[in-house]
């Protein structure tokens, strides 16, 4: 029975979990990790604290394995947050910046000149022109960075995107490579033959040795030596765009839900919206057309506010279990962490807590549950977005670590009157990687325990849906306003990458 390790490399921590071929974890190992929250849109990790935590998580893995578990290991894959970047010298591998998060909007000022429309960037690479894509800190780091400069000008400088730097760190190789999805959220790559834009390296003033090659997801990256074992890196992908997996190959009547550090949502469908994201995910020859939808601040949202409570009003998880639609006094708050993603992409959108009367008497928990609210409302005004295109969906897959609270899982579907399934194990990016190098079994996790959430009747949180949607409305410039009820602008499809 063949065993696969998988490193996924998230948010808040970094993990490593031990997956068999029909889709159940055999081991794990999880370390937190620390993020540097500074000013002016500053949010970063440190590199090698990264580096070697993910190591160690592999190694503990895989030394919870039995000597006969040891020797049904494969392969390994790695998937990771798409937009973190950093730069290191080529020759040397020294780091020369921290990890600059997808959160990280330092770069949002240099992208104002760049002569570009959002119609011709959305033709090369599906996307829009945002500070949280890697450009906007390559562009940054280049402007204010003395130790990127002098690499640059000594032709050593390499911007390699969190995908790339752990995959030449695990595997110990002298080249810098990436995949198509981690590539594509640099805003740098051409998503129809996926390689790197010459137009667009010319637009932002990137040079293209500054980058790392393209490969395919199911390329082989390397050997992971972990003591005397070592494994082959058969797969590297982009977080986001392997939960569509976590449960074998993606249906186009499904909503796919991933809710960590910011929240995602995706479908599978050849309509076209241009206030979302358009990306295509290969699974080896096989393409999918993806839609995808962001909110920025969600796990991120709720540490900012339990961060503003006491101590003495008890721990996070003893907050987070009182957490009900029932309390009275639950506010509004308006969701700007991390600034707002689709459909508005608002960098700057200033968060704030509303109540009709006054906030004095607003309780610590009273205000987590507004907080998960807005999440689930900013998830539903994608919904209804996504929803618009047929086959019209039908079901809610929820994962990752935000799922375990049950409260945002039913309001989810009370607000989008679907069905939403969670199961037992959350991690979905790492058993969407784990389903890929196990040849795409078609039994993949059918044993699999189901949390499901029915849609119930909700009127007081129907109400402050209604008041959340007015006060956006209200916040919100008037053609932003406009999409909180507007129909997508629908396109034609895109044509599909020739390689994968």
């Amino acid at each position: 029975m063949p065993l696969f390790l998988i490193l996924d490399q998230g948010g808040q921590s970094v993990r490593a979990l031990v997956v068999d071929h029909q889709g159940n974890v055999v081991t794990r190992a999880q370390h937190a990790i620390a993020t540097h929250y500074g000013s002016k849109g500053h949010i970063e990790q440190d590199a090698d604290a990264i580096t070697r935590d993910i190591k160690q998580c592999a190694l503990r893995a895989v030394q919870k394995l039995s000597i006969i578990q040891r020797q049904q290991l494969r392969s390994a894959g790695l998937v990771t947050q798409r937009a973190s970047l950093l730069a290191v010298n080529a020759n040397s591998q020294q780091v020369l910046t921290p990890v600059m998060s997808w959160q990280d909007i330092r770069g949002g000022g240099n992208l104002r000149k760049v002569a570009i429309t959002t119609t011709e960037l959305r033709s090369i690479t599906g996307l829009r022109l945002s500070p949280h894509y890697g450009v906007a800190k390559m562009r940054w780091s280049l402007k204010h960075n003395h130790a990127v400069n002098k690499a640059a000008e000594a032709d050593e400088l390499m911007f390699t995107p969190i995908a790339s730097f752990l995959t030449q760190q695990l595997t110990g190789g002298k080249q810098y490579q990436t995949d198509a999805v981690n590539a594509s959220r640099t805003l740098l790559m051409d998503h129809i033959n996926c390689q790197w834009s010459a137009e667009l390296l010319e637009k932002f003033a990137i040079k293209q040795q500054w980058l790392p090659t393209i490969c395919a997801n199911d390329e082989y990256y390397g050997e992971i030596q972990l003591g005397n074992l070592s494994l082959p890196l058969h797969y590297v992908n982009g977080d986001q765009a392997t939960v569509l997996f976590s449960r074998g190959k993606p249906s186009p009547t499904t909503l796919s839900i991933n809710v960590g550090t910011g929240a995602f949502i995706s479908r599978v469908t050849d309509g076209d919206d241009t206030a979302l994201l358009r990306s295509l995910v290969h699974h080896g020859k096989e393409q999918f057309r993806v839609l995808e939808g962001t909110v920025n601040g969600a796990a991120t949202a709720i540490q900012q506010v339990i961060s503003e409570v006491t101590t003495k009003q008890g721990s996070q998880s003893d907050l987070l279990a009182q957490v009900n639609g029932q309390l009275n006094n639950i506010p509004l708050f308006l969701n700007g962490i991390g600034g707002l993603g689709a459909p508005f992409w608002l960098p700057g959108f200033n968060s704030e807590f509303q109540h009709p009367e006054s906030l004095d008497g607003v309780t610590p928990v009273a205000k987590l549950t507004a907080v998960i609210e807005s999440v689930a409302f900013l998830l539903q005004i994608i919904i209804q977005r996504l929803s618009a295109h047929p086959p019209t969906p039908t079901k809610i897959e929820i994962c990752g670590g935000l799922s375990r609270l049950d409260y945002l899982c039913q309001t989810l579907a009370n607000i989008s009157g679907m069905e939403v399934f969670r199961e037992q194990e959350v991690e979905g990016s790492a058993l969407g990687c784990a389903w890929w190098l196990a040849g795409s079994p078609a039994d993949w996790r059918n044993a699999e325990v189901t949390s499901q959430f029915v849609p119930q009747h909700a009127p007081a949180l129907s109400q402050r849906f209604s008041a959340w949607q007015q006060a956006m409305r209200q916040r919100l410039p008037a053609d932003k306003a406009a999409m909180m009820d507007s129909q997508p602008q629908t396109l034609s499809p895109l044509d599909a990458c020739s390689s994968s």
